[in-house]
Order: structure tokens, then sequence, then C-alpha cells
């Protein structure tokens, strides 16, 4: 069974042969993150930035916390502004408020408690610890969510080979379900969107 090193490992070989990579984060620069950000790397991601550290456009700047904090709070707060311009509502969120900013206070104190997401590239996200070594790798933009691919290597392979893409990796179904975000992905298919049926 691969091991989350092992996972980090090629596909950080991936990545170094198509991207510029500065060093890896040390030990103190990821707790630093972790402490700044309130989250854990999930184990194939801390792997990952410890190995080496891509840089260019579309990359997480993970020595510079300014550039960063407005990444790891995209997901909430895209979800959020849905909730406002596109009326945004979950069954099990309660009866909708007629003001704006009290549905946002219900929306955001609902979001508190969903799984954090923490950037990968771009709007791609992988879910922070705890989660298996085939944690998926989300794009996430607003209530938009698509599972990109199965796991960090799966994802690196679609998006840096010749003719790469996300359509070249389809998930395979291996990945873990990150609650919420999975759950939107899924659509109206998903448990989430049913009503809560009372006793």
């Amino acid at each position: 069974m691969v091991t989350a090193a092992e996972l980090a490992r090629h596909a950080y070989l991936h990545v170094s042969a198509a991207q510029d990579v500065d060093a890896g984060l040390t030990a103190a620069e990821v707790a630093r993150v972790e402490r700044h950000g309130g989250f854990r790397f999930a184990a194939v991601h801390r792997a990952f930035l410890r190995l080496g550290v891509p840089v260019g456009p579309g990359w997480p700047r993970w020595r510079a916390w300014d550039g960063l904090e407005p990444l790891l709070r995209m997901p909430v707060d895209g979800v959020v502004r849905d909730v406002h311009e596109h009326g945004f509502w979950l069954p099990g969120w309660g009866a909708r408020p007629r003001a704006a900013d009290e549905r946002e206070a219900v929306a955001r104190r609902r979001l508190a408690d969903v799984p954090r997401l923490v950037p990968v590239h771009g709007v791609r996200y992988l879910p922070a610890s705890p989660t298996g070594v085939h944690a998926p790798v989300l794009s996430v933009w607003r209530g938009d969510v698509v599972v990109l691919a199965d796991d960090l290597l799966a994802f690196v392979e679609a998006e840096l080979a010749p003719g790469g893409g996300p359509d070249r990796w389809p998930p395979r179904g291996r990945s873990v379900h990150v609650p919420f975000w999975s759950d939107l992905a899924e659509g109206p298919d998903s448990p989430m969107w049913m009503p809560r049926r009372t006793p």
C-alpha cells in the first residue's frame, strides 16, 4: 500500500521536472503556516512541501502569509458570496433568514464546521488533515466544486503532463469523501440537499 511519503515523492518528481521549485519548507515553516492558518496539512501535502515548494503563476507562496490568507479563506468566502448573489442555501441550515446579514451569519456559522481546504494550485485544493493518502484534489469556485483527481499525484500528472488537463485523469473513485465539499461536487443527488425530516 502506497504511503503519503511515497505518493508525495512521485508528485514532487513530476512537478520539479516541469516547474521551478524552491527549497522545501522546514518543519518550523510548516508549523508557522499551520499555526497562522488554524489547520494541519494532510500528510501527503506536508510531505510534498517538505521536498520542495513550486513557484510561479498559480502556486501558493507559502513563505508569504499575506498572500496565503485570502487563498485559505476563498472556499468559504466563495460559498458565502453564492448565498448573497445566487440564493445558495442548504436545507440543513434551517429557515433562510430574510436579512442579508443574518443569512451570512448563519452560513458562516455552519461553514465553520466544514473541513478546511488548503490551496494546491490556483483554485485547486486539498482537504486539511486528517485525510487518507488518497485525499481528492478539488476545484473550488464559490459553490461550484469538482473532484479533479483522486489524489495529489493524479492531479500533477494530469495538469503537468504534455496535453494534460483535468479530463486526462478522471477520478477513479478511490479518494476519501470530504464532508460538505464532496457533497457539493455530487450535486442535488447528495443527501446533504435533502430536507431534514422531523420525527
